[in-house]
């Protein structure tokens, strides 16, 4: 199985995307967004053009340079399923 973690430029927050698997099938988890003004759409524009979803996405803790962004995903993909803290 392959593994890949890109690491987006979102400015001081997070924007993880780590994809899973072979062929055909990519599993993808997006861990945090950034901010919404960081720029983290090259993320976005790189799973769109590969018209995959995002099967994981996960807040991991609510400032908004780590999730200020994530609207923005849910609105521009099939996310299956979303975590975030209690």
């Amino acid at each position: 199985m392959s593994i890949e973690v890109h690491l987006a430029k979102v400015g001081i927050g997070d924007c993880i995307l780590v994809r899973m698997g072979e062929n055909a099938r990519k599993l993808n988890l997006l861990i945090d967004s950034g901010r919404n003004e960081d720029g983290y759409s090259d993320t976005i524009k790189y799973i769109q053009d590969n018209k995959e979803n995002i099967d994981y996405m996960i807040a991991s803790h609510y400032d908004e340079d780590h999730i200020g962004g994530l609207v923005q995903c849910l609105n521009s993909f099939t996310v299956c399923n979303v975590f975030g803290p209690d």
